[in-house]
């Protein structure tokens, strides 16, 4: 289990596009952590990037071509 407040903390998913990397990052970003985005299609990364909850919140997380 988590913490619940991540605030503070940076973490770097890979595969943030789809599957349990689009929900680990999702679950991390709800709790207040940085997190970049490892993705191969900065399309498709993108596109995930704007659907975590930090998505209202500019600069909150950074996808990145892998």
């Amino acid at each position: 289990m988590l913490l619940e407040n991540l605030t503070g903390k940076k973490a770097i998913i890979t595969g943030a596009n789809s599957g349990i990397g689009y929900e680990a990052a999702k679950d991390l970003s709800s709790k207040g952590a940085f997190v970049i985005l490892a993705v191969r299609n900065m399309e498709k990364g993108k596109g995930a990037a704007e659907g975590h909850p930090s998505a209202k919140s500019p600069g909150k997380n950074k996808t990145y071509e892998a």
